[in-house]
């Protein structure tokens, strides 16, 4: 009998657990420059200190989480990103895209599970040779 409690609770708990809202962010920084590879710097992020190379065509994901609760409406982007510092590796330019505007991001959102929505954005930082 105390087996069958306990395994009553656990299951209960595993089913709690298995609909709780929540939602997935994951920020990338997408390089379509058509030859040059660009560095990525961060020295103060909420994803801790940043420092990459990414080639043309190549994408990173500088950061993600997961935020307890479903959320139907992204958060600003922007605000994780103030000290971002993109330039081109061999030329030393900088890029002139603004990563604190939301509006240079774009958004790809997902809605999984019915009992209980789960939301997934990825928000996508492409940068261009007219960046630059």
């Amino acid at each position: 009998m105390k087996n069958m409690c306990f395994g009553g609770m656990w299951l209960a708990l595993l089913a709690t657990g298995c609909f709780e809202p929540s939602t997935d962010y994951a920020y990338v920084l997408y390089n379509a420059c058509d030859s040059s590879e660009v560095r990525l710097e961060a020295a103060d992020s909420p994803f801790g200190v940043i420092d990459a190379r990414i080639e043309a065509g190549g994408s990173l994901v500088i950061g993600d989480f997961r935020d307890v609760g479903g959320d139907p409406v992204p958060s600003a982007v922007g605000r994780y990103f103030e000290q971002l510092l993109i330039t081109r590796v061999v030329a030393g330019d900088t890029c002139r895209k603004d990563p604190n505007l939301d509006a240079n991001w774009s958004v790809r959102r997902q809605v999984k599970g019915n009992r209980s929505r789960r939301y997934s954005y990825d928000f996508t930082l492409s940068v261009t040779d007219d960046d630059f």
